[in-house]
């Protein structure tokens, strides 16, 4: 079988407030929460995409358009995927990054801050490697 993967995730939490307006609503927290297992899971099935014909040649690469789907596809049918979330994925022969985006209204601070909200955003990159 063709080796795994490697991956890595970043965080973005974007919004007209403070972070220490942001951090004190705990919505955010539990939504970033969801939002990583979405695209942990969606960048390792992209992940699996690799080229075979490349990978008997002795290159191990991914096929884009079909890391791509499987990524969109695992996100989509995730139990905690929800109808106001976005993805983005940009899969190339060496890598998949699947971003998840959410838009969470302050609940705590609402009273405070009016219909605020912020933007969630959550990109796990995965790119296939040897194992150790």
């Amino acid at each position: 079988p063709p080796p795994f993967t490697t991956r890595r995730r970043q965080t973005r939490l974007v919004s007209d407030w403070s972070s220490d307006v942001c951090s004190s609503d705990l919505s955010a927290f539990a939504t970033r929460s969801e939002l990583a297992a979405i695209a942990d899971s969606a960048a390792i099935a992209g992940g699996s995409a690799i080229d075979e014909t490349a990978w008997r040649n002795g290159t191990l690469q991914l096929q884009s358009d079909e890391a791509a789907h499987r990524a969109e596809t695992a996100a989509r049918t995730h139990p905690r995927w929800t109808d106001d979330m976005t993805i983005t994925t940009n899969a190339t022969t060496s890598d998949i990054e699947v971003t998840i985006t959410q838009t969470v209204p302050f609940r705590v601070l609402a009273a405070l801050v009016g219909d605020q909200a912020a933007n969630i955003a959550i990109s796990a990159q995965v790119a296939p490697g040897e194992r150790p």
